[in-house]
């Protein structure tokens, strides 16, 4: 990485929002890891509360707990705000499990973990034996889609390996089984799902359709950034199916637990909520976390 560029990444990444207040820190923190990850060594860090992860270059997700605490803030900080004890959260695209972790270790949720990439599904397993949450977390080496299939993933994007079709000759990689979420809600239906599949979240809600019309499902954590566009899904179909399915799309404004109206999305990650009054209540009463100093 070039110099200019290192100097862009800390200027974004000291303005998160917990090393805004501490910007020295962070740069300190970024030079360091830079330093260590240099060893190869897979190093256990206490990123939250008492959850760990192995940091590992390959993984960026992980990196990025050392540089900014609780990488994707905004959504983790919902799912700690509104998940309880003995609710059941599904995380699609789990990859090296940081949402599982925070669910189960510091919400007490269960966790139904999928994640179809080899390597990813590996960390996934290290990181909930490192937390000693395997009696809470469930993980399943699969794809989650439409129906049972098989579809190819890559290999060669990271954390943004992504499914390709069978015929799909211009991009390396494995095959891997593909199911519906409905397969595993039969006798209990999530509270909360978080869909974050690197553009196939169209396909994984049409699987999902006996469990998401349930009113058990009250909130869905959607990351959309435009990539239903390599499989020809209409991404703003998918929102107005949601929409009619009851849910209203907000943004959520972490240190205030204040919801905002989302009108026209764009990319990004969304929150799909109903049963607004529950999930308001939820919000407001859920217990106050700290992480490198501040409060939330």
């Amino acid at each position: 990485m070039k110099i200019m560029e290192h100097i862009k990444l800390i200027d974004r990444l000291a303005n998160e929002p917990l090393n805004a207040h501490q910007p020295v820190r962070a740069y300190f923190r970024y030079f360091g890891w830079q330093v260590l990850k240099r060893t190869g060594l897979n190093i256990p860090y206490r990123f939250f509360d008492d959850c760990r992860i192995r940091v590992k270059n390959k993984f960026s997700n992980s990196s990025a707990c050392a540089y900014v605490g609780l990488p994707e803030f905004n959504c983790k900080v919902f799912l700690l705000h509104f998940l309880r004890e003995g609710d059941l959260f599904v995380d699609a695209g789990a990859n090296i499990g940081l949402y599982s972790i925070i669910a189960a270790k510091s919400c007490g949720a269960k966790v139904l973990a999928f994640e179809p990439e080899a390597s990813a599904y590996r960390e996934l397993q290290k990181n909930i034996a490192l937390n000693n949450i395997g009696d809470r977390v469930t993980c399943h080496q699969i794809a989650l889609g439409g129906e049972v299939n098989q579809l190819k993933i890559t290999t060669n994007f990271g954390v943004q390996n992504h499914l390709r079709f069978p015929d799909d000759e211009m991009e390396p990689g494995v095959v891997v089984d593909v199911r519906p979420l409905d397969d595993f809600c039969e006798k209990e239906k999530p509270a909360l799902i978080k869909i974050d599949v690197e553009g196939f979240e169209s396909e994984v809600v049409y699987g999902s359709l006996m469990t998401i019309t349930q009113p058990d499902v009250k909130a869905i954590i959607m990351e959309r950034m435009g990539l239903g566009r390599r499989y020809e899904f209409d991404e703003d179909e998918l929102h107005a199916n949601l929409l009619k399915m009851g849910f209203k799309c907000f943004s959520y404004q972490p240190f205030e637990r204040r919801l905002v109206p989302v009108e026209k999305t764009t990319v990004g990650n969304y929150f799909y909520l109903r049963d607004m009054d529950f999930v308001k209540n939820r919000l407001q009463s859920a217990k106050r976390y700290r992480c490198r100093g501040k409060e939330f």
